[in-house]
């Protein structure tokens, strides 16, 4: 009888740790290796979206949209210093930025400036400014992220050769 219910115990302990398996993954954090499938599994993104992603060694950032554009997420993960393994969830979801025009998120833990877009401006290019300027060209017609190192400073500009103008968040 004993055995029994030491057997039911056990059964129970490892449903129950299965059960909170994502959430300790993510205590101890998720490698860059398997960033954008965990994110697609914890997001529970759509069949069929496509996904976008910047990461440094500090910050990652990933947007999933669909083919028309129309339908989007996005989320934020960050790499603590010190005993970690890895990223770890830190915001997400949507902002309107994102959709007609750059959100631009700074202060993410200190790590930089997130820029997130489906690019209907038509952005075509980011130039950095810091120890060394830095031109990043975009394709006009398609979403981006791009991670701004801290205490630098940049400029967005549209096919036009235009300034885009951007709201931080």
């Amino acid at each position: 009888m004993k055995e029994k219910i030491l057997v039911i115990l056990a059964v129970i302990v490892c449903l129950g740790t299965l059960a909170f398996l994502p959430d300790f993954i993510n205590s101890i954090g998720t490698s860059e290796k398997n960033l954008l499938s965990y994110d697609i599994e914890m997001s529970k993104v759509s069949a069929g979206y496509r996904s976008v992603m910047a990461v440094t060694d500090d910050v990652a950032a990933i947007l999933h949209y669909n083919n028309d554009k129309t339908d989007y997420d996005f989320s934020v993960y960050v790499n603590y210093p010190g005993f970690d393994f890895g990223y770890h969830f830190r915001t997400g979801g949507s902002i309107s930025d994102i959709e007609t025009g750059v959100a631009v998120l700074s202060n993410i833990h200190e790590e930089g400036t997130i820029l997130l877009s489906l690019n209907k401006p038509q952005v075509s290019r980011i130039e950095i400014y810091g120890a060394e300027a830095q031109i990043i060209g975009i394709d006009e017609n398609e979403p981006f992220v791009v991670i701004v190192p801290s205490k630098f400073e940049f400029k967005i500009f549209d096919i036009n050769n235009n300034e885009t103008l951007y709201r931080p968040l």
